[in-house]
């Protein structure tokens, strides 16, 4: 059949690639994109699979969790492949080299034409100053590092839960630092301050206090977002344990009139999500991506 892969790269593949297929088939990605790299991580997707979606629908994420050189090699293969630029693989490499090529994760987001995006994320709880040098690394100069630095005193954290790097072919790169909160409702009074620093309205987070309710108290992860040095304005909050209806109601406060976000609890049998992603930012609607963690 014209276009269609070569029959080898359907061997091995992981167990739960035909759930991921239907889900493809659901939101209107082309399967025959998402084989190539579901090939490459099967012996890490049988361990951990981590599945997303927006909630407009636009697109479907797969992540996976490995350790070693070799599966930091097949994250660096995934982006050379998109043409990515050397520079950014080289920086790649070495901050997993630096964490010892422990805990590190690989994101690829797919729409109905292909990969949109390659991110990657290692966990290794770094110091705030090392969080800060490898902001530093990639461009930042002392008056973000010094806004990062305030974020993460409001937020009461002396150490960061994720570093990461989203790359958007030819040339959006964006580095990423996450910062863990408890559960309580003192964790958002600490977050609506810190927003401040990140050129949020202090009303931006009422919508998410409203249409949560319950859930807006549980733990969660805000992270600060840089790219070409620079401090994106707004704030992404991921929090854990969100009621799918609810995940539905924000996302239509953000205008959108039928959340996608059904078809991911439906595909994989699971309520609530693992963690609702929320996206603030200055004069823009709110934009909701819901996650499935399965194994691990």
């Amino acid at each position: 059949m014209p276009g269609a892969p070569a029959t080898h790269e359907y061997d091995n593949l992981f167990r739960g690639a035909a759930r991921v297929g239907a889900l493809c088939a659901a939101l209107q990605v082309p399967w025959v994109e998402v084989v190539p790299a579901v090939a490459r991580f099967s012996p890490e997707l049988n361990r951990y699979l981590e599945l997303s979606v927006d909630a407009a629908g636009t697109g479907l994420g797969l992540m996976t969790r490995g350790e070693g050189k070799d599966f930091t090699f097949r994250v660096v293969r995934t982006l050379e492949e998109r043409g990515v630029e050397e520079r950014v693989l080289r920086r790649l490499l070495a901050t997993a080299w630096h964490f010892e090529n422990r805990n590190v994760y690989c994101k690829i987001e797919y729409g109905p034409a292909g990969i949109e995006e390659v991110s990657w994320y290692v966990r290794r709880r770094p110091s705030l100053g090392v969080a800060l040098s490898w902001l530093a690394s990639h461009g930042a100069g002392p008056s973000e590092v010094a806004r990062v630095t305030d974020v993460a005193a409001v937020l009461g954290k002396a150490t960061v839960h994720f570093l990461g790097t989203s790359v958007r072919p030819p040339d959006r790169t964006v580095q990423k630092v996450y910062f863990s909160q408890p559960d309580g409702l003192d964790a958002w009074t600490r977050i609506r301050t810190a927003s401040r620093i990140l050129d949020l309205a202090d009303h931006a987070l009422d919508p998410v206090a409203r249409h949560l309710g319950d859930a807006a108290a549980h733990a969660c992860f805000a992270s600060v977002a840089l790219s070409g040095g620079r401090l994106l304005p707004g704030f992404k909050i991921d929090v854990v344990d969100v009621p799918v209806a609810r995940a539905e109601s924000l996302a239509r406060a953000g205008g959108v009139a039928d959340p996608r976000l059904h078809l991911l609890a439906t595909f994989t049998r699971r309520a609530p999500f693992h963690y609702l992603g929320i996206r603030l930012a200055p004069g823009e609607p709110i934009r909701c991506r819901a996650y499935v963690r399965i194994g691990g």
